[in-house]
């Protein structure tokens, strides 16, 4: 009788000791504002196993739409195979990177019926570091192809379709660095003369264009656990937020498995889950 005790009772004890880890595990490690490493929800989005189907809102309208579609690009003995989940244990395969795609954009643009088209093919190395990408802007007839490779260090601008004759333009990280040289050379290459763009883009505040590229290019991003409610219920969540010109930010609110919930951005601009609402 006596070991049937002592046995519930570090059955007993035990099992609260557990509940008591787990409690603090919940509400307490993950409080809000806690702060995470960038890299460990960066590594959320490109492994989640599910697209995220987002709504463009602005001030409260559905103006758009996009899916958000990461995917590992695995190595195999069949050669590459993009997944959206790691193999079964025991097969035979290693990361050979990541592939990130914008499928089915699309955004009313203001005071117009006009819809304009995008999409997003982006290619990471297995460290995560950027090895390629294409942007395709389209509005009927014409589509605009921007497409760059990081080994290359240049960016290839493309422009087809309607009566408008086909454009291209290459420029160099170079000059990307440049505003005023950029716009000049794009002016230049899509319908006007290079010193005419020059002399516009002078016409422009230049320690803006500088202030802007430089908070654009080099986003500071800083990661934290939170909550986010849904109806009666708290969810815990990732949250990724960046400074943009000083008054402005940007925030994105992920799923503790990578699926993004929400991204606030200014403007009133807001991308929303549909599932959140559904």
């Amino acid at each position: 009788m006596t070991t049937q005790r002592l046995l519930l009772g570090g059955a007993a004890a035990f099992w609260l000791v557990m509940t008591g880890l787990l409690w603090r595990a919940e509400y307490l490690d993950g409080k809000s504002g806690s702060p995470v490493p960038v890299e460990v929800v960066w590594e959320k989005l490109l492994k989640s196993p599910d697209d995220s189907q987002l709504d463009i809102m602005h001030r409260g309208k559905r103006v758009g739409g996009l899916r958000w579609s990461p995917n590992i690009i695995e190595e195999t003995s069949d050669g590459f195979s993009k997944s959206k989940h790691a193999r079964p244990e025991g097969m035979v395969s290693k990361t050979a990177g990541y592939r990130l795609d914008v499928m089915d954009g699309g955004v009313t643009l203001p005071d117009s019926k006009r819809r304009l088209r995008f999409g997003l093919n982006l290619n990471f190395d297995r460290d995560r570091g950027w090895r390629d990408f294409l942007l395709t802007l389209g509005q009927n007839p014409r589509l605009v192809r921007i497409e760059s490779h990081a080994a290359a260090q240049t960016l290839r601008l493309t422009t087809s379709g309607g009566e408008v004759p086909n454009r291209e333009a290459q420029f160099t990280f170079e000059q990307l660095r440049n505003p005023q040289q950029l716009f000049a050379g794009v002016v230049g290459a899509f319908g006007g003369s290079e010193s005419l763009g020059l002399l516009a883009a002078q016409m422009l505040d230049t320690s803006t264009l500088k202030v802007f590229t430089s908070h654009t290019m080099q986003l500071r991003w800083e990661a934290s656990s939170d909550w986010m409610k849904m109806g009666p219920a708290r969810l815990r969540v990732y949250r990724l937020q960046a400074p943009l010109l000083d008054k402005h930010k940007i925030v994105i609110t992920i799923s503790r498995v990578g699926e993004i919930l929400k991204v606030e951005l200014p403007n009133d601009i807001v991308l929303l889950n549909r599932n959140l609402y559904l």
